[in-house]
């Protein structure tokens, strides 16, 4: 996915601090996908991506997922 600007729910606003999660990036890549609905709405992994964009990374491999009907 192309950073797109998508931007994480209100309810998980501050992630704390990314710096050793940056270095776990750097040293072995990107272990756990982020996961987003198919319109591009994040439903996991706000830390991985506010740390790959800060590592200034413009595409970011995702698991795309329906979003469930009552969600």
């Amino acid at each position: 996915m192309a950073d797109d600007n998508s931007e994480p729910h209100p309810a998980h606003a501050g992630s704390g601090d990314l710096d050793d999660l940056k270095a776990s990036i750097t040293a072995v890549g990107l272990l756990h996908l982020v996961v987003v609905t198919q319109t591009h709405d994040l439903i996991a992994g706000e830390r991985r991506l506010a740390a790959v964009r800060e590592l200034g990374w413009s595409d970011v491999p995702v698991t795309v997922v329906d979003r469930p009907r009552d969600w």
